[in-house]
């Protein structure tokens, strides 16, 4: 008799504890169908992983709206961890022996997703493709474009000494840049800025137009603006197609970057080149490499040895940040 109360007492324990499983699975599911509707799916898949939990088991039901969740997940954004997840949702409400007598149109649903899987998968596959093959093009452009120009967050003296011999001699009062004496140094970091004269440049050549240090009285530069004399004015006003054209020739940008402005980007002023690489250097910054060029032409009267009245063009671009 005793065995047999026992008995009866578990039975009726466990089937409370089954009926309110089934009840907490019910609440959950009705949850992941609100947040689905909503399009919040980071929360549709919190509460339907509760449901299946409660209920002990994938059922149709649940096993189908993981599909649209996971769906909708890779449409928002698309990479193969999305991907992956969907394929297995996928599989896993294939795997269902009890699907068939499932709602048809919802089957469906799952066939139609199913059937494109493969297809959106492999588009992801070139698309990434591609997009490897462009990023590997910009940082060979931009690692080429940092040998190419002075460093940044270096000492007054290093940086006039790597600046490049072809460049035009700018001057710092009387001092030319390539032989500035330390007196001018130490009067630009007390400024903590200067400017620097650049007349009498030839055609194609570049020379540094101003400088800046990170704050007076330290010697280390922020940044410096470079001019590049393109070639004596044959016209007063120019199109942005005219310096585009320029700033794809001056700085050999790769015709597949040209029109991608996730790598160049380009506002009414400026073109600007922003590189952060997983490099850092002794004190844990990040190393980079960051450029603006203007997007106008400047237009003056001031080479001296041809006369006052004859104009020429130039570009002006800024390295801000050249530590690769």
């Amino acid at each position: 008799m005793k065995q047999f109360v026992q008995l009866l007492f578990f039975l009726c324990i466990t089937t409370v504890t089954y009926a309110q499983s089934n009840l907490d699975a019910k609440m959950a599911y009705q949850l992941a169908e609100e947040k689905f509707d909503a399009k919040q799916y980071g929360e549709a898949l919190d509460y339907l992983q509760k449901a299946e939990t409660s209920l002990g088991k994938k059922n149709p039901p649940i096993a189908y709206l993981m599909v649209m969740i996971r769906n909708q997940i890779v449409l928002a954004s698309e990479s193969e961890i999305t991907f992956s997840a969907l394929e297995k949702a996928i599989v896993d409400f294939d795997s269902l022996k009890d699907k068939e007598a499932f709602d048809k149109d919802k089957l469906m649903d799952v066939y139609l997703i199913k059937i494109d899987f493969e297809k959106r998968w492999n588009r992801y596959v070139e698309r990434e493709t591609h997009n490897q093959e462009l990023l590997k093009q910009y940082e060979e452009m931009v690692y080429r474009l940092a040998d190419e120009y002075p460093k940044t967050n270096i000492a007054l003296d290093t940086f006039f000494s790597n600046i490049p011999t072809s460049w035009y001699p700018s001057r710092y009062g009387w001092s030319s840049m390539q032989g500035i004496s330390k007196k001018n140094i130490q009067h630009i970091i007390s400024r903590g800025t200067a400017s620097f004269d650049y007349d009498n440049m030839s055609v194609k050549q570049f020379s540094v137009k101003q400088l800046e240090l990170v704050e007076k009285g330290k010697n280390e530069l922020r940044n410096y603006t470079v001019i590049f004399f393109n070639q004596m004015a044959k016209k007063r006003k120019y199109s942005k197609a005219d310096i585009t054209l320029l700033f794809f020739e001056l700085f050999n940008i790769p015709k597949a970057l040209q029109s991608q402005n996730t790598f160049i980007q380009s506002t009414d002023s400026f073109f600007t080149i922003n590189y952060t690489s997983k490099e850092t250097t002794q004190s844990g910054q990040s190393k980079a490499f960051r450029l603006r060029v203007e997007k106008t032409y400047k237009i003056g009267g001031i080479h001296r040895s041809i006369g006052d009245d004859d104009i020429y063009e130039y570009l002006s671009f800024t390295i801000l940040e050249n530590t690769l």
